[in-house]
């Protein structure tokens, strides 16, 4: 689904336990381990897409978690935050069905999540506005096939 090997996912898993963007399982040992809940894969999604390299995955997700809705709330998940809007977007297919694509910057504090509306699309921007670009962006998108196949794998 992602070019992403097993010990490029358990890696990034460790760097985001790492960052305390997710809260580690309780388990015997240091090895815990991480429950596949929506956030904790709405987090691993946004490690994949915000940082190619594996030492940066770890902060990058945790910046591009935190960015905040530009417009209060999101207006489809109704989410203040980036990675609770991804996760409840997993949690529920009746809003799920209605995204178009999810993108994150791997150069700015920016992210999006594009969906279908009564007419049209629309986006919900997340973190700095589109007109503070002052270059061309490096986004990553994850389309609506394959964030619907995570969520398919997730509630199975």
């Amino acid at each position: 689904m992602f070019a992403v090997t097993p010990d490029g996912v358990y890696e990034r898993l460790r760097a985001i336990l790492r960052e305390g963007v997710i809260p580690k399982a309780r388990g015997r040992g240091s090895h815990g381990g991480v429950r596949a809940t929506p956030t904790s894969v709405a987090a691993l999604l946004i490690a994949i897409l915000a940082s190619e390299r594996l030492r940066e995955a770890g902060k990058s997700c945790a910046k591009i978690a935190k960015l905040k809705s530009e417009n209060g709330k999101c207006k489809l998940t109704g989410c203040d935050g980036f990675l609770e809007g991804v996760a409840t977007l997993l949690a529920n297919p009746a809003l799920l069905s209605r995204v178009v694509e999810l993108a994150v910057s791997r150069k700015y504090p920016r992210s999006y999540i594009r969906y279908r509306k009564t007419r049209g699309k629309t986006r919900s921007n997340f973190g700095i506005s589109h007109d503070e670009i002052p270059e061309e962006d490096d986004l990553k998108t994850i389309s609506e096939r394959r964030l619907t196949r995570v969520a398919e794998l997730l509630n199975s």
